[in-house]
């Protein structure tokens, strides 16, 4: 998904993005979100499926327009918990 989801135009790498928020994560004590779990969590809120074919056959503008959102949804869940 790292490679179907970079865009140099967009400034969107998702291996640097996953790894900004495992560390704003780290900083309030919480480190176990998996790669997995995001992934899951984005193809979810797009398709409301989350099973292995579904998040590869995520589309890559809808993927990258969506992080933002789900980033703060999971921040949002960590810090409710």
């Amino acid at each position: 998904m790292v490679a179907k989801t970079y865009d140099a135009g967009k400034n969107f790498d998702l291996a640097e993005k996953y790894r900004e928020l495992v560390e704003d994560l780290a900083t309030v004590g919480y480190e176990t979100v998996s790669d997995a779990t995001v992934l899951q969590a984005i193809s979810c809120a797009l398709v409301q499926e989350c099973q292995k074919r579904h998040i590869l056959s995520l589309n890559k503008a809808d993927f990258i327009s969506i992080w933002s959102g789900v980033e703060d949804a999971i921040k949002g869940a960590v810090d409710y918990i």
